[in-house]
């Protein structure tokens, strides 16, 4: 889709912890691509905000769909990790993998085979690991101990994002909004949130912008704090070419996380869109300054200064 198509966005790793930092198990310093049929490919810059997940959107913020998952279960699983693994779920600068107190999570769940707070936290580890049709097994199971678990089929839709089966995904994804759209807490329930962000992230991938911009939306509604979900809305409308109301957007972004780097390359390429030289390199130079390793801010402010 050219230049416009070079914008970051999205959420990064796994964060069982609640600490909101990046988990160190994976590598998340790796070339990704833009929507189908986009030429363009970028580096991803602040590997603590950046995720393989989905692809066309360089994730920033932690899957934080896994705290999310169990926060619907808060005082049961609360007491399950208090037991279990409150001394083994470091944060996520921690040196101590996780896959440690895998054993011991999976000995309770053969114990207590109908602890549907114990399998959740059994599919939440493995999905973190990288145990991706474990993890499904994981929630299925859950499933059949409570048809209505939200949480798990949402999980399952995240893990077959991680596996990169985005048709699968969104089927889940789907299911999960069906699901929680109808209950009555839907505009709190930080699942339902997730699940909308997440299948935005690929119908944007997928090219269907206006669906993207409506489930982001919808996510933006649920958590009005994300500015990851800002930064995806913005995306989208840079996508078509609504450079004012990304400004907008991405300006939202930087209210919540003044230095995120891609939200002032975003503005960054709006303005240069618009013709607004002196503020679109003022918004390159201060993407570079954040990251200095931001190879395209670095381009726009060598190609606006030639100008």
């Amino acid at each position: 889709m050219g230049e416009s198509s070079d914008v970051g966005l999205g959420r990064g790793e796994i964060d069982l912890s609640g600490s909101g930092k990046a988990h160190p198990s994976e590598s998340v310093n790796e070339e990704l691509v833009g929507p189908e049929g986009s030429t363009k490919t970028y580096q991803p810059r602040r590997q603590a905000r950046r995720s393989k997940i989905p692809a066309v959107l360089a994730p920033t913020r932690t899957d934080r769909l896994i705290k999310r998952l169990v926060y619907l279960l808060a005082i049961a699983v609360v007491a399950f990790i208090a037991y279990y693994a409150y001394g083994n779920y470091q944060s996520k600068s921690s040196s101590v993998p996780l896959r440690r107190i895998s054993p011991e999570l999976e000995k309770y769940v053969r114990e207590h085979p109908r602890d549907l707070a114990g399998r959740l936290n059994l599919a939440n580890a493995y999905l973190n690991q990288g145990y991706y049709n474990e993890a499904i097994e994981q929630y299925n199971q859950a499933l059949k101990l409570n048809k209505k678990e939200q949480s798990s089929v949402v999980g399952i839709g995240l893990a077959y994002m991680k596996k990169n089966d985005d048709d699968k995904a969104l089927e889940y994804f789907e299911k999960g909004i069906e699901m929680g759209g109808k209950e009555q807490y839907a505009k709190i329930n930080p699942v339902l949130e997730s699940a909308y962000y997440y299948a935005g992230t690929l119908w944007f991938k997928k090219a269907h912008y206006d669906k993207a911009l409506d489930y982001l939306r919808q996510a933006a509604y649920i958590k009005s704090g994300s500015s990851d979900t800002y930064m995806a809305i913005g995306r989208v409308l840079v996508e078509k070419k609504d450079y004012k109301a990304a400004i907008v957007e991405f300006e939202r972004a930087l209210n919540f996380d003044p230095n995120y780097a891609d939200a002032h390359y975003g503005l960054g390429l709006c303005f240069e869109k618009l013709e607004r030289k002196d503020e679109a390199l003022m918004h390159y130079k201060k993407a570079l300054q954040i990251s200095s390793d931001f190879r395209l801010a670095r381009e726009a402010v060598k190609r606006l200064e030639k100008k």
